[in-house]
């Protein structure tokens, strides 16, 4: 009777293994199909100097959402930083140069709006409360976007930086949120709503040797 829950059991964990690594599978052929649609919309991405990222946007079809082609030099640490207060980046630079997808989406979540970011990893921020949510509901195409290298290929230079978008309330969404926003948001989301910039790590200097005696 032992033996037999105990065969039980294992057929159990293989089932939850089995299952586990079909769907991680189905997930990683779902993500690469979805890079390489991406990478087929951007076309190829000629790179010019190794030395320099190399950036194209990738239109999304979407308002507010937006992505890049990105070329990545070797030994390259990225990091970013957007004007909701979040920023972060690859700790350590490859020793390969390589190319990724990053993307941007300002969308609304449970009557909050949100940033989400996806570059060298996921994550997001908060931006505004349901008021901020309101006056940007429905009226997502209105706002202004200024989105770097939508036109052509763009390169940045080693300890170089780029704004990668700018969000810009309208005038009439402007005189809106003078209205319904608290001060705060007033301050930080009028007229610029959300930036978010790209640009490399600085070396640290190194420590100054000790001399003998002191």
């Amino acid at each position: 009777m032992i033996r037999r829950i105990i065969e039980v059991v294992l057929l159990i964990l293989l089932a939850i293994g089995g299952y586990q690594a079909w769907s991680t599978g189905q997930e990683r052929t779902r993500l690469q199909a979805e890079f390489d649609r991406l990478v087929q919309a951007t076309g190829d991405l000629p790179i010019g100097d190794p030395s320099k990222l190399h950036i194209r946007a990738i239109p999304t079809g979407e308002p507010l959402h937006f992505a890049w082609r990105i070329h990545v030099p070797a030994n390259y640490p990225l990091v970013y930083q957007d004007s909701a207060g979040m920023g972060g980046g690859s700790p350590r630079a490859m020793t390969s140069a390589y190319d990724m997808i990053a993307r941007v989406r300002i969308h609304e979540v449970d009557g909050v709006l949100q940033a989400f970011k996806n570059l060298t990893g996921a994550g997001s921020s908060n931006l505004g409360e349901s008021t901020l949510a309101s006056l940007i509901r429905g009226r997502e195409s209105k706002i202004l976007v200024e989105q770097f290298a939508s036109q052509r290929l763009e390169t940045i230079d080693l300890g170089g930086t780029a704004e990668l978008i700018r969000l810009t309330l309208p005038p009439d969404l402007q005189a809106e949120g003078q209205k319904s926003l608290d001060p705060y948001e007033r301050s930080t989301k009028i007229p610029v709503l959300y930036t978010f910039r790209l640009g490399k790590t600085k070396p640290k200097p190194e420590p100054a040797p000790t001399l003998p005696g002191n």
